[in-house]
């Protein structure tokens, strides 16, 4: 469904933002994250003139990470930054190498690259790049532990995503039709 009519206006900015898992050969995991800014109109940056859609910030990030959600590998691309000073945020970027991916994944990135240590994109990007991680890694190994018929063995706990979204609240059809067991009824005054 579109959104409704608008009004007339003028294009002004565009941001573009991708996320694509792949599995490896090696078994591992990648997720490639790339931003792209664009302005509709010409303007100056640092001294140098960009025309109308060239790009002020493209740049990406390839994290790879272990069946566990830790990051073994962390590569940065950046085709166009507005500084050159902006590159040498690659280097810092290491520093995420061996954090885990889940609960208190923002602040694992504020800790590692905030501030002066890291990029303002990048870190937007990184954020995603957990849900991204999330919707190809555990649908992957799932699928692999059925065919197998491997059970994982006392796992009675509710899924992670439950009652983080209206789809997923734990009252709604959505969670009595997928995880029955993990439901609940709406209480009062709901």
């Amino acid at each position: 469904m579109p959104l409704p009519q608008a009004t007339d206006r003028e294009p002004l900015h565009e941001r573009s933002i991708s996320y694509r898992g792949y599995l490896r050969a090696d078994g591992r995991w990648d997720i490639n994250a790339w931003l792209r800014d664009v302005k509709a109109y010409d303007r100056e940056v640092d001294g140098r003139l960009l025309s109308a859609g060239t790009p002020v910030h493209d740049m990406g990030l390839r994290v790879t990470l272990d069946d566990g959600l830790e990051i073994v590998a962390i590569e940065v691309a950046m085709d166009s930054a507005p500084f050159a000073e902006c590159r040498r945020v690659q280097a810092k970027m290491q520093a995420l190498v061996g954090a885990r991916l889940g609960r208190g994944w923002r602040d694992a990135i504020q800790a590692r690259i905030g501030g002066i240590e890291g990029c303002t994109h990048l870190r937007e990007l990184l954020f995603g790049v957990a849900t991204a991680a999330i919707q190809t890694i555990p649908p992957v190994l799932a699928r692999r532990r059925a065919a197998s018929g491997i059970e994982v063995p006392g796992d009675s706990r509710a899924p992670a995503h439950l009652n983080t979204c209206l789809g997923w609240d734990a009252t709604g059809p959505a969670v009595l039709r997928y995880y029955p067991k993990h439901a609940r009824t709406a209480g009062p005054g709901s």
